[in-house]
């Protein structure tokens, strides 16, 4: 059974999870985007002291912000297995996510929610992939006329990033781009 080999796998790993190989994974996850992101780092904490531990790095310029998580792709996430045959899953269930804001905008109340996004698939039981939204009630509270965040993998204004392995897993990263309610509509009836 395909559940029980996931299910020992998930166990391996939480078993033989050690402070040394998150650390070796957050410094590689943070000196890529320092080569990429530019401007004035910050980085929170953003697991509230729960394992596994989680960050959050944001890079503030004169013209835009970035937030990306550190460390989501350490769990691997549940509910892929109807989407992707079995031997793509692997590929699919291990993300970082990224949100580029302009700089007129309030970035905390972004980071608080990119922050809260890191349990949602374990909370929900599903997961993040390409062409999936989800709601930003932090968009309308500072002010945007955006309801929703459409998360993509790749699209022709956004940079190629490639970030590494994770115990031998493959880890994509996944940007969350601001959307109105009747892009994310169509998103949702063209995924």
């Amino acid at each position: 059974n395909i559940q029980i080999l996931r299910f020992e796998k998930e166990a391996d790993f939480i078993s033989n999870w050690t402070e040394s190989s998150w650390s070796a994974y957050q410094e590689k996850v943070l000196s890529i985007y320092d080569d990429i992101f530019a401007g004035d780092k910050k980085y929170f904490a953003a697991d509230g002291g729960n394992w596994p531990p989680l960050g959050i790095a944001c890079y503030l310029d004169s013209t835009r912000k970035v937030m990306g998580t550190v460390g989501l792709a350490q769990l691997p996430m549940p509910m892929l297995g109807m989407n992707y045959e079995d031997d793509m899953l692997e590929d699919h269930r291990h993300v970082e996510l990224v949100i580029a804001i302009n700089d007129d905008i309030e970035f905390m109340p972004l980071a608080e929610y990119l922050s809260a996004q890191s349990t949602f698939p374990w909370y929900w039981g599903t997961h993040f992939d390409n062409g999936h939204t989800i709601p930003c009630k932090q968009l309308i509270d500072i002010g945007s006329k955006m309801t929703h965040m459409l998360f993509i993998e790749e699209a022709s204004f956004l940079q190629k990033i490639s970030i590494p392995r994770f115990k031998k897993n493959k880890v994509r990263l996944l940007f969350l781009i601001p959307i109105h309610e009747s892009e994310q509509r169509y998103a949702e009836q063209h995924s």
